[in-house]
């Protein structure tokens, strides 16, 4: 048997544990008084986390920071992915494949619309990233102000040049998620500057040649109008651009039509990014069991409680019809 105290709850409950002692020294010794002593020792004991033995599990381990390069522009909602689903969501689908692909890599989110943001930094913690690509959306029309597919280049630089000085062991990727649509007139700008700092690249295309319609914003029954035209406004991917990306960022492109199939990035000087760390040892916890048998006396104490408050109620309501 080991232990592995987790203090300041340990702390809260001994003390918790020491007035209830008191309390039955001074004579309170009622049914209420015994049940909640042992909740309190239960709370003790699973703030000591006890364990027997351990177990052995393989894992993996990573050199590689994939920085996510995301289009969130108005057109990123057209519905032509996928039989009439956005572009968003093609996206969704695929970091999510991208994150169980590469399990063990850092790493991080910028999207852009006419800024480029920084969303989430490079972490391991694949359930923060997660959380922030499941509320993603692209902006809506009301703040849209034009689009540069372009727009976040010195800002990944920057984050790129920042962790390479930092870390110049891990290997680095960019994946490029957008339709390659710009309604900016301005020359683009290369992406060949973030070059250097990558191992390796991949840009993911969305939307059709025919175009798709898009929602004024996320729940509405309204399209975007083309004001020259008062027609519905059609969004039509650019794979030109997106090609000229992948060339300039020295990586492949793919269209994305359709969730599945094989999204994969070729990293130099290495194996994909994925490499075991062999086995490792883990505590078999009994907190979880501890935790299962606090639930008799705290559902017995709300039980009591319930009833108690019943009968009060009751007995207020015969005061007051007497």
């Amino acid at each position: 048997m080991t232990i592995a105290p987790f203090w300041p709850a340990f702390v809260v409950a001994a003390a918790a544990l020491v007035w209830m002692l008191l309390l039955v020294a001074r004579g309170r010794r009622d049914r209420r008084t015994w049940r909640r002593l042992a909740a309190v020792v239960l709370v003790l004991a699973m703030s000591l986390r006890p364990a027997f033995g351990t177990t052995r599990a393989e894992a993996q381990a990573s050199d590689l920071d994939v920085l996510l390069l995301v289009d969130r522009t108005l057109s990123m909602a057209a519905e032509d992915y996928d039989g009439g689903r956005t572009r968003m969501e093609g996206v969704k689908s695929d970091i999510k494949q991208l994150m169980t692909t590469y399990a063990g890599a850092r790493f991080a989110v910028m999207s852009f619309t006419h800024e480029s943001y920084l969303e989430v930094a490079f972490t391991s913690d694949t359930a923060a990233v997660q959380s922030f690509v499941d509320v993603m959306l692209p902006v809506e029309r009301a703040y849209g102000a034009g689009s540069r597919v372009d727009v976040a280049v010195e800002h990944a630089t920057e984050l790129l040049d920042r962790v390479t000085k930092q870390q110049p062991d891990r290997r680095r990727v960019v994946v490029y998620l957008g339709d390659g649509e710009q309604t900016s007139k301005d020359a683009r700008t290369s992406f060949a500057a973030l070059k250097p700092s990558l191992s390796g690249a991949l840009v993911l295309g969305y939307g059709t040649r025919e175009g798709g319609r898009m929602k004024s914003s996320p729940g509405s029954s309204s399209y975007v109008y083309d004001d020259t035209t008062s027609k519905e406004a059609l969004s039509v991917i650019d794979e030109t651009t997106l090609k000229q990306i992948a060339e300039e960022l020295g990586g492949s492109y793919a269209h994305r039509s359709a969730p599945g199939g094989t999204i994969s990035l070729q990293v130099t000087s290495g194996s994909g990014g994925l490499q075991s760390a062999g086995p490792l040892t883990a505590r078999n916890d009994l907190t979880w069991a501890l935790a299962l048998v606090l639930l008799i006396p705290v559902l017995w104490e709300l039980w009591e409680t319930a009833t108690s408050a019943r009968a009060t109620r009751r007995f207020v309501s015969g005061i007051e019809t007497s």
